[in-house]
This record gives structure tokens, C-alpha cells and sequence, in this order.
């Protein structure tokens, strides 16, 4: 049976600071998303997890 435990790890110093990295470069290239397609986007993600997963 999968728990919220299985699903959601933090994430180690070293994805926070990658994700970092990688948001700066994307930014200095312009390749950005509008919060409002970000937001969506997560929801998706959300809605996947939930119908995907049982969550006890």
C-alpha cells in the first residue's frame, strides 16, 4: 500500500540547488512560464498523484 510518505521525499541540498541553477539559466534565456500555466500545470500533477496513488 503506498503512503504520503512513499510519494513525497525532500529533495537533498544538492536538486535544491540544480533547480536553482536551472531556473537561473532559464531565465537568462527567457524560457519562462506564466504563473497562471504553472499553477495549472501543478494541478495536473496533483490530480495524477491522487487518482494514480491510494493514499491512506
Amino acid at each position: 500500500m503506498t503512503t504520503k510518505i512513499d510519494i513525497y521525499q525532500p529533495m537533498t541540498k544538492s536538486e535544491f540547488n540544480r533547480r536553482i541553477d536551472q531556473s537561473m539559466e532559464d531565465s537568462k534565456k527567457r524560457n519562462l512560464i506564466r504563473n497562471d500555466e504553472l499553477k495549472s500545470e501543478i494541478e495536473r500533477w496533483e490530480y495524477k498523484t491522487a487518482t494514480n496513488a491510494r493514499i491512506i
